[in-house]
């Protein structure tokens, strides 16, 4: 079942125009620097987007300029670390095609985290 709605979800993302995705991305943003727990965050750990996932760039770059420190995913092996971003620019490919951020400081339990989702159960449980 859980393959299946994957299947679907990801049918529906690939499906999806260019402009669509970007005025998803801009409300998401919009409504996210508003809120409280991304005005009190000094801390974030996000994806950085690819393909045809929700744009993340202008919050990360909103985010570096507000003087909030930005960590991205960065595999190793098995498992996965929040690395630190100075800078937008300094972002390289990693394992899988992934950008990420070659810096050696990382942190444990950030004030915010954004996950990417392709869809979510009524319990609000993240299935892809």
């Amino acid at each position: 079942m859980k393959n299946e709605m994957r299947r679907f979800f990801l049918n529906l993302r690939r499906e999806m125009g260019k402009e669509k995705i970007e005025k998803y991305s801009d409300k998401i943003y919009e409504n996210l620097i508003k809120t409280d727990l991304y005005k009190n965050a000094k801390t974030i750990f996000v994806y950085v987007s690819m393909d045809k996932e929700i744009n993340t760039e202008k919050i990360i770059r909103k985010a570096i300029e507000e003087g909030k420190e930005i960590y991205v995913p960065f595999i190793e092996e098995k498992s996965m670390k929040a690395k630190r971003l100075e800078k937008y620019e300094n972002l390289v490919e990693g394992k899988f095609k992934i950008k990420t951020t070659s810096s050696d400081i990382s942190i444990e339990n950030p004030d915010l985290t954004l996950v990417p989702g392709l869809t979510f159960d009524k319990n609000k449980n993240r299935i892809g």
